[in-house]
């Protein structure tokens, strides 16, 4: 598939960007190249190589999640400014409705 001006007037209407005559014509060539780079790829063999997410195994090693103690409440209390009920009192940050 080779990547036209009409081909790119169709991608700029639908992310809704407008472009010139010069921009259309700078976009089809890098489209083109860019699929030509696909293209190569896409010959490559691939025989024997198993398919993969990522070049690099990795594995998410996580902690169980369970609840642990804080010691220092009241040091962490002690540190804001304005506490109410033992908890920190903030500034609003949305609108009142």
């Amino acid at each position: 598939m080779e990547a036209d001006r009409k081909l790119v007037r169709k991608i700029a209407a639908l992310a809704m960007l407008g472009l010139s005559g010069e921009e259309e014509a700078e976009f089809a060539r890098d489209l083109n190249i860019i699929m030509g780079y696909m293209n190569r790829l896409a010959e490559t063999n691939t025989d024997g190589f198993e398919p993969m997410e990522h070049v690099v195994p990795l594995i998410n090693v996580l902690r169980q999640d369970i609840p642990e103690g804080f010691g220092d409440r009241n040091g962490l209390i002690g540190c804001a400014a304005d506490v109410r009920d033992d908890c920190y009192v903030v500034p609003s940050v949305v609108d009142d409705l």
